[in-house]
């Protein structure tokens, strides 16, 4: 199952159990941020991400094509 907490840095952290591209997110609502962890350990942050895309990613049908479709319009860093 699915789970969403608020991690001890303040930011909501996402689990996604139904993909098998992305492991985690963790979004920054201060900062309307995102960081995206894959089952690689590839880690994208993504910058000016609203929270209505945010609920959108952890409510899609399928993560993994909600991110190819949507979040890859937004400026990122990769970190690892």
């Amino acid at each position: 199952m699915e789970k969403t907490f608020v991690g001890d840095n303040g930011f909501l952290t996402h689990i996604f159990t139904k993909s098998n591209t992305l492991a985690y997110c963790k979004y920054d609502t201060l900062l309307s941020s995102l960081l995206v962890i894959f089952h690689n350990g590839t880690e994208y942050e993504y910058s000016g991400v609203d929270s209505i895309t945010y609920n959108d990613l952890i409510t899609a049908e399928s993560a993994g094509s909600y991110f190819s479709k949507i979040l890859r319009k937004y400026k990122f860093v990769r970190h690892k």
